[in-house]
């Protein structure tokens, strides 16, 4: 069925004339005064944030992995589920519930919890090692938002407050900012292929890392790389390691390489059967990393030769929307169903998460940066199956249906007069 778009500002004043707000004009921001809240049982703490995050990272990568068996692949799951969180922040009824629960967010406040993990992150701005988080969040200008939402998203999750008038001028504008937060490794997160005119809002996150390598690489020439569909050659490099953790878990190697100025490390799992990848990542994974928490380095040295590589992930197809189902939400996607309640009175569903991710692993160290956008519309009407156009002198009438009273009488014969 064709749809038939209504312009915000007109659901904004319908809106305020049915809720009795008293609204700005309708060319600036649009704060609605206080908002729903959500009485949580308890407040997170930043162990158990941390530990939901990776379980979301690796369900959500076991979800990915369903189209990229034997493929490369890059995400940042931690990106998406800032991104997430920003959402779930406005969500409310069912919408809220599925969201939490993929989240592990359900009845808990993480406010703190997340103000505690970005200050025990190694967060800097260096020009040889880099952490960087950045949030922000766009409204359109005419759309009327809960003010106890917006101060939410900004004094919990730092969040930057933006405003747009024109749907498709916003795309540059998100743009221009992911690149600067990516250092230019993501230009064009959104295209206006993902724009129409009931986009209302746009909930953004951004990560960005860089550091040397504690132990440089040499350059090694190109070595046979084993497939699981034949062996290729591939450049590799080559470094002896005094810093590096090691470990041999049944049917796998593990390596984890740390970086310059930083807590940061990367973590190499190499199961001895490719298949282990697809069936067995998350034991390798949870076993790997409890090994290296309790012993990060290795009573010897190790040689580490491997190869370089760059990995994108959304160049062609952004869309992880199919991913997030897969993790049990839905009515957040359904235009239907939808409830963000506690992030505006109008109707409106998400209609695309979209996540890019760039890795590069070279002799030097590592590059890697990730953006995840939520797009939110306003929910379209359905078209009726008749038209009619008034374009020629009408009579009109005020009817009281009960009683069949007339109330008003008149005729319109020329608006223009």
């Amino acid at each position: 069925m064709r749809k038939l778009y209504i312009g915000p500002a007109a659901v904004a004043v319908a809106l305020a004339m049915v809720f009795g707000v008293i609204l700005p004009s309708l060319t600036g921001p649009r704060y609605l005064e206080g908002g729903p809240t959500v009485a949580y049982a308890r407040d997170l703490t930043k162990p158990e944030l941390v530990a939901r995050i990776n379980n979301f990272t690796l369900s959500l990568y076991g979800e990915a992995l369903k189209d990229y068996d034997g493929r490369n692949l890059v995400l940042s799951p931690f990106n998406i589920y800032i991104a997430l969180t920003l959402l779930y922040e406005g969500a409310d009824g069912r919408t809220l519930e599925e969201i939490g629960n993929a989240l592990m967010l359900h009845n808990v406040n993480a406010c703190t919890a997340y103000k505690e993990l970005l200050s025990a992150l190694p967060i800097s701005a260096e020009n040889d090692t880099a952490l960087m988080i950045a949030n922000g969040a766009w409204f359109r200008q005419d759309f009327p938002v809960w003010e106890n939402y917006v101060n939410r998203v900004r004094e919990c999750y730092g969040a930057e407050i933006r405003y747009f008038s024109d749907p498709y001028g916003v795309v540059d504008d998100i743009n221009s900012w992911v690149s600067e937060k990516t250092r230019g490794l993501i230009k064009k997160l959104i295209t206006p292929d993902y724009v129409d005119d009931n986009l209302v809002a746009v909930l953004v996150s951004a990560i960005y890392f860089k550091a040397e390598w504690v132990t440089k690489f040499e350059p090694y020439g190109n070595i046979t790389f084993h497939t699981p569909s034949g062996d290729v050659k591939a450049p590799f490099m080559e470094a002896v390691w005094h810093t590096a953790g090691y470990y041999e878990g049944e049917g796998y190697k593990a390596v984890m390489l740390p970086y310059k100025n930083t807590s940061i490390a990367m973590v190499i799992i190499m199961p001895d059967d490719p298949s282990l990848l697809t069936t067995k990542y998350r034991e390798m994974i949870t076993e790997t990393l409890d090994h290296f928490r309790k012993n990060p380095v290795y009573d010897g040295s190790v040689r580490v030769l491997m190869p370089k590589f760059e990995i994108r992930f959304g160049e062609d197809n952004p869309e992880i929307i199919p991913y997030l189902r897969g993790l049990g939400i839905h009515d957040a996607f359904d235009p239907d169903r939808a409830n963000f309640s506690r992030m505006t009175p109008a109707d409106v569903f998400v209609g695309h998460v979209l996540h890019k991710a760039v890795i590069k692993v070279h002799e030097n160290g590592t590059e890697a940066a990730a953006a995840t956008a939520v797009m939110i519309y306003l929910t379209a009407v359905p078209a009726a199956d008749v038209n009619i156009v008034i374009d020629k002198p009408f009579l009109y009438m005020l009817w009281d249906r009960d009683s069949g009273a007339i109330l008003f009488i008149g005729q319109l014969v020329n608006p223009a007069e």
